[in-house]
């Protein structure tokens, strides 16, 4: 459908994907370096189809998660004790170009100030072993000033890229997304992914998400899991024994209650309340010795407070993963002006950080990062040596050109040589423990070749 002629779309994406492997992360350094033999084609391949606004990049990723989970099924078996979870949370990715398409101003809550770029909304899953991205969506911010549109002078605003796209096409869905709210799009990628037949136990989410429209959609379906989220203290009203309290007025209620949890090193009051025709339950906490408190909200009844709390300190892998994918993979680095471009470097980012943990799971590596630095090692070493075997080629011809000696000639009396066999032979198997050449007993090399 995307791509009839010309090099093959499956073999330019798997370029892709490597290019990190090799220490490149962008296409110019890949066609300007030392692995530019790997492929024939030219920049404008590559471009092409990152910009080409027809290619369903969320179907592909979703396949490759699909793809992921039937390969560890047996592991997911294994630790089947584990809860499966949805984590959902953003990161910014900083831009450093005004006429990016659909760019803006956003503030980083981290550094407490404002950057430019997009706002990445990221939809995880948990299996019990691994964590891996299952989608995402792109988000700007309008702003309140009219004069400044999401944060840029009118001039900047209107000289950014634009291009037209057809209205059926997956790049046309992708940049309506810029300007909907995080919520709605959470929601719609949490019920995208039931179903594709993922189905979690429990959906974990700080603060900011814990909305009216999330607890509502929660509890509704069954593929979502219950939701378990820290909570603002705010003046929502929650029905407790026939009246409604506020969260303050609750705790001030039951602030004798408090019980201690010698696990965690915590006190927390328990108490099952209804909101908006929702049963929940709250846990007040805080710290041995520390006055602050937090309010920790879930759907689930049955959740004691230490469990309810090792659940949601399952959340902490998507900061992991926002921390690897960055450093490693360079998530929300590319600053093509093009939107499809954006999207499309995101999406390969998230199907590399798949293929290395269902590599990680495979091998035992203690942590993304390790496996990167060693897949990385191994893929240098195996075009080494394919190197090294067309230069051995090369300066054969070359010295069969200069003393006019027929190379298939020469070849054949070779091979005749078993003393000569078999030094070739422990040269060729020295290559092959890289497993750039397959070491068969009694094969040399292939001749066709």
């Amino acid at each position: 459908m995307v791509k009839a002629q010309g090099f093959d779309a499956v073999g330019i994406l798997e370029l892709l994907i490597l290019m990190p492997l090799l220490g490149v992360y962008n296409i110019h350094s890949f066609l300007g370096g030392t692995f530019s033999s790997l492929s024939l084609a030219k920049k404008d391949t590559f471009y092409r189809l990152l910009n080409n606004p027809l290619v369903d990049w969320r179907r592909l990723l979703m396949g490759f998660v699909q793809h992921f989970l039937s390969r560890s099924q047996l592991l997911i078996v294994a630790s089947s004790a584990r809860p499966r979870c949805w984590v959902l949370d953003d990161t910014i990715g900083e831009k450093t170009g005004r006429r990016i398409e659909g760019v803006g101003m956003l503030f980083d809550h981290v550094i407490h100030r404002y950057v430019l770029g997009f706002k990445y909304l990221v939809l995880g899953f948990w299996d019990g072993t691994s964590f891996i991205p299952v989608d995402f969506s792109v988000h700007r911010e309008r702003g309140k000033d009219k004069k400044r549109p999401f944060g840029l002078r009118l001039k900047d605003f209107r000289r950014q890229f634009a291009k037209t796209r057809p209205d059926w096409s997956p790049g046309k869905a992708r940049i309506a997304e810029l300007d909907t709210d995080k919520i709605s799009a959470a929601i719609k990628m949490l019920k995208r992914a039931g179903k594709h037949g993922i189905v979690a136990d429990y959906l974990l989410v700080d603060s900011w998400f814990v909305c009216d429209d999330l607890i509502k959609c929660v509890a509704k379906s069954r593929k979502i899991g219950h939701l378990v989220g820290q909570c603002k203290n705010d003046k929502r009203k929650y029905q407790y024994q026939g009246r409604d309290y506020s969260g303050a007025a609750l705790k001030k209620l039951l602030g004798a209650k408090w019980t201690r949890c010698r696990t965690l090193k915590m006190q927390y009051i328990l108490v099952d309340v209804a909101y908006k025709g929702t049963e929940l339950r709250l846990f007040f906490t805080r710290r041995h010795g520390n006055t602050s408190e937090r309010l920790l909200l879930t759907t689930d009844r049955s959740l004691s407070f230490t469990k309810a709390f090792e659940i949601y300190a399952i959340r902490w892998t998507i900061e992991v993963y926002f921390k690897e994918s960055k450093q490693i993979l360079g998530l929300g680095d590319c600053q093509s002006r093009d939107f499809d471009a954006q999207i499309a470097a995101a999406t390969i980012c998230m199907m590399q950080y798949v293929t290395l943990a269902h590599q990680k799971r495979i091998g035992s590596y203690q942590t993304i990062g390790g496996l990167f630095r060693e897949c990385g090692r191994q893929a240098t070493e195996a075009l080494l040596n394919e190197r090294i075997l067309g230069l051995m080629r090369q300066l054969i011809e070359e010295i069969g050109q200069v003393f006019n000696i027929d190379l298939d000639e020469t070849m054949e009396k070779l091979l005749g040589d078993d003393v000569l066999n078999c030094r070739v032979a422990a040269m060729l198997h020295a290559l092959a423990s890289t497993n750039s050449i397959e070491n068969h007993p009694g094969i040399i090399y292939d001749k066709s070749a």
